[in-house]
C-alpha cells in the first residue's frame, strides 16, 4: 500500500525531473565513528555548470548528545574556477542539529554559521569586507519509500551579511547498496535574487562503522579472551556453548584482576564447581551501567577459568585504573557483585576468592591460584 508521504514523492518527482537541470553535482564520502558520541566523515564533491566550476574537500567532525541533538564542525578546502582559472578557497563552518521521529520518518533542523574566509587562513578581514560570514537555517523530513530506498524534503534559507541570500529546496532518493553504501540521486531548486538554478546532484556515501586505527593496531597485540582448564592450559570451546547451562550465579566470580599490566589490563572469572557452563547474558563493567562487556557463548571449564583482556578480541572495552576503584560483576539474573580494587603497582595484580577477600599477587591469567598460594 502507497502511503501519504509515498503519494507525495511520487507526485513532485515528474515535476523535478522535467525541470531545466543546467547545473550537476557528483560526490563521495566516507564516514565513521569511534565507538562512542564522536563522529568523522571525509567528502569530495565537484560541480559543473556547464564547464567545471568548483572541486572541493570537507571534513567535519561530530559529536551527538543523546538522540536527538548533535553538534557539527566542518573544515571547506576548495578550488574554484573564476575568469583566470582556479583559485584556492577555505570555509569553516558549525552546524547544530536537533532531530527526532516524526509518522514513519524524521525531521531535523539544522542552524548553520559558516565563515568563507576563515580568520585563521585570512586574518585582515578588511581583504574581504563582503560575503565572507553566512548564517543557514534547515528544516527537513526523510522518510522509507519501497524496499531499500527512502526520500526526503527538506527547505533551507541561506543569509549573507545580515541579508537573505537565497532559498534551497530539495528533494533526495536514497538507495541503500548494502549495509555500508548508500546511493543518492537529488534534485535542488535554489532561488535568489538572481535566476532559479536547478541541480542535479548525484552522491555515494561508505559507512567505515566504528574505526580506530590506533586502537585496532594495538587490539591486534593483545591475547583474545580464552578459556582455561584446571591446569591452566587453554581450552577451545567453540561449538560446545550450545548444549552447557548458563553459570549460576553461585558459580562464577571474579578470581583475578589486573591493572596496568602487561599486555593489557585482564579479568579472570573462575568456576570452582564440577560443570562446566557459558557466560551468556553475564556483564562487566567498572561503572554501574554494566555496558562495557557482555557475555554471549564464552565458556568457563570446571575448575577453570575465563580470561579477558582491555582492548582485546572478544575482551572488554575501558581499562582498569591502577589508582583502585571499584568493578561489577552481574549474572543474568541482574545480581551484581561489586570488588573493590586497590591502588596497585605495573607488576602485581589482585586475585579474590569467592567472598571477595582480595590480596596483591604477580599476574596468573588463566591459572587460578587461591588466596594463600
Amino acid at each position: 500500500m502507497v502511503r501519504t508521504g509515498q503519494t507525495l514523492a511520487l507526485l513532485l518527482l515528474p515535476f523535478f525531473l522535467s525541470a531545466q537541470v543546467p547545473g550537476v553535482w557528483t560526490s563521495a564520502g566516507l564516514k565513521a565513528t569511534s565507538g562512542g558520541p564522536w563522529s568523522w566523515s571525509a567528502q569530495v564533491e565537484s560541480r559543473w555548470d556547464g564547464p567545471h566550476d568548483t572541486g572541493f574537500l570537507d571534513l567535519a567532525v561530530s559529536r551527538e548528545w543523546g538522540r536527538h541533538f548533535e553538534a557539527n564542525f566542518q573544515w571547506r578546502t576548495s578550488l574554484n574556477h573564476g575568469d583566470i582559472g582556479y583559485a584556492p578557497e577555505y570555509r569553516a563552518a558549525l552546524r547544530l542539529t536537533a532531530k527526532g521521529d516524526l509518522g514513519r520518518g524524521s525531521w531535523d533542523a539544522r542552524f548553520m554559521a559558516q565563515e568563507a574566509r576563515p580568520w585563521i587562513r585570512v586574518p585582515d578581514w578588511a581583504a574581504a569586507p563582503l560575503g565572507r560570514s553566512a548564517l543557514r537555517g534547515r528544516v527537513g523530513y526523510t522518510s522509507p519509500w519501497m524496499g531499500r530506498w527512502r526520500w526526503g524534503l527538506s527547505t533551507e534559507s541561506i543569509w549573507r551579511d545580515h541579508t537573505f541570500d537565497a532559498q534551497r529546496n530539495r528533494l533526495d532518493l536514497d538507495l541503500d547498496l548494502n549495509s555500508a553504501d548508500r546511493l543518492t540521486l537529488g534534485y535542488q531548486l535554489e532561488l535568489g535574487p538572481a535566476d532559479p538554478d536547478h541541480v542535479l546532484r548525484i552522491g555515494w556515501t561508505h559507512d567505515l562503522g566504528t574505526w580506530q586505527p590506533l586502537r585496532d593496531r594495538r587490539r591486534a597485540a593483545v591475547p583474545p579472551a580464552r578459556s582455561f582448564d584446571a591446569t591452566g592450559s587453554p581450552v577451545i570451546t567453540e561449538g560446545r556453548s550450545a548444549g552447557l547451562p548458563v553459570c549460576a550465579a553461585d558459580q562464577i566470580f571474579l578470581s583475578e584482576a589486573g591493572t596496568a599490566t602487561t599486555p593489557a589490563d585482564f579479568i579472570e572469572l573462575h568456576n570452582p564447581t564440577d560443570r562446566d557452563c557459558r557466560l551468556t547474558g553475564w556483564r562487566f563493567d567498572d561503572d554501574e551501567q554494566l555496558e562495557d562487556w557482555v557475555g554471549t557463548t564464552e565458556v568457563v571449564p570446571a575448575h577453570g577459568c575465563w580470561v579477558a583482556y582491555s582492548d582485546g578480541p572478544g575482551g572488554f572495552d575501558s581499562g582498569l585504573s591502577a589508582e583502585g576503584e571499584r568493578i561489577y560483576l552481574a549474572d543474568p539474573e541482574g545480581n551484581v557483585r561489586v570488588y573493590a580494587l586497590s591502588a596497585g603497582t605495573k607488576k602485581l595484580a589482585e586475585t579474590f576468592d569467592f567472598s571477595g577477600v582480595s590480596r596483591a599477587a604477580p599476574p596468573s591469567p588463566g591459572r587460578h591460584l587461591p588466596l594463600g598460594e
